[in-house]
């Protein structure tokens, strides 16, 4: 089948399936914030407005990360001493109790595509300088090393791949199924990052230089692109599920606020806008779980020869 065969097939099993079934509500960012006293996981709309509180405890809650079907959020939780410290699993509609699924605190976390993994970092021997990447299965919190003989040079924000058989982070990417590994891209220090929904880009922030700004490179790290420039901090960058545009965190206004950025004409809008911090963006699913099928379709002749491996 040629390629613009293989394209016309998803874009039909994708219309029928995506056709025969009520849409999800539109997408929006989680974040962590302490607006309230202390950081909890709050959610905004792309295009900004009225907040919805996520989690409402005495915890330090960071790093949400959605589900697949963006019915659920993981997140980082922090107690003073330690206990019920680890990542938590709630509903994104704030009803019911949260459950503590890992009594490690993740650096960290990213929910694959599936929803049947996290992947995480891990600290190799309480090492400051010496990482690894480790799986946790949300329902039973089961951890397995990834790669164990890998070593990175500090945590940050790590991304599954779409068809969920690699995982990026830093300037390395892993093969879940085999652990092996290699790096992406030459001559740039990606620090947080997050691979597009459709396969093709990684958006990472780049660790060159204090300010450190957003980038956007193909997988193979070829053509990468500045999309936000600016003298303060940016990063943590996530995706909006269309490719379009970037939501990421900044300084550049005295505190943390979270951004959005349109990748092709660099357009900027503050969807915060408060004087507390808010920090770590995630940006929801859209029917990822429907989707994917038609995605894999698309991609797997691309991916299957991605640098011949």
């Amino acid at each position: 089948m040629t390629c613009d065969a293989t394209r016309a097939a998803a874009a039909f099993v994708a219309c029928c399936i995506l056709g025969a079934l009520p849409r999800l509500a539109a997408t929006q960012i989680a974040f962590s914030s302490d607006r309230e006293g202390t950081f909890d996981i709050h959610a905004i709309a792309p295009t900004g407005g009225r907040l919805e509180r996520i989690t409402d405890a005495r915890s330090r809650e960071t790093s949400p990360a959605w589900s697949p079907d963006a019915t659920q959020i993981a997140y980082a939780g922090y107690t003073e001493g330690g206990r019920d410290s680890g990542i938590w699993l709630g509903n994104a509609s704030a009803a019911g109790r949260p459950q503590l699924r890992d009594t490690r605190l993740p650096l960290g976390l990213s929910w694959s595509p599936r929803g049947q993994r996290w992947a995480t970092m891990r600290s190799k021997s309480n090492s400051t300088t010496r990482y690894g990447v480790a799986l946790i299965d949300p329902a039973t919190g089961r951890r397995t090393d990834l790669a164990p003989e890998m070593f990175l040079p500090g945590a940050a924000q790590l991304s599954w791949s779409p068809t969920a058989n690699r995982i990026a982070v830093l300037s390395t990417i892993v093969d879940v199924a085999t652990g092996e590994f290699y790096q992406w891209i030459d001559g740039m220090s990606p620090g947080s990052l997050d691979w597009s929904q459709d396969g093709r880009h990684i958006a990472f922030q780049d660790g060159h230089h204090l300010d450190e700004d957003i980038y956007v490179a193909h997988v193979d790290g070829g053509n990468p692109r500045k999309v936000v420039e600016h003298p303060a901090w940016d990063g943590r960058p996530t995706w909006s599920p269309d490719g379009r545009e970037i939501a990421f965190m900044s300084n550049r206004d005295g505190d943390y606020e979270i951004y959005v950025v349109d990748v092709e004409t660099g357009a900027l809008r503050n969807l915060t806008q408060h004087p507390a911090e808010d920090r770590h963006p995630d940006w929801a699913p859209d029917m990822k779980l429907l989707s994917i099928f038609a995605k894999e379709l698309v991609t797997w002749g691309w991916m299957k020869g991605f640098r011949g491996r």
